[in-house]
């Protein structure tokens, strides 16, 4: 699990005087449920293929 940039609270209830902790965020759940939206040739052009566009083989 990681912790990232992500805070809780919606807009309207956050206190800017406040500093908020970062939520504890499951990495490998966020990308399982992630993969489970694509057919496989759609996951290797969004996590391999569009990559590679952008950075070079």
């Amino acid at each position: 699990m990681g912790e990232g940039p992500h805070t809780g609270g919606t807009p309207a209830s956050r206190d800017p005087q406040r500093i908020e902790p970062y939520l504890t965020i499951d990495d490998g759940l966020s990308l399982t449920r992630f993969t489970e939206q694509l057919s496989p040739s759609h996951l290797r052009h969004v996590l391999v293929d569009n990559p590679a566009t952008l950075y070079g083989p």
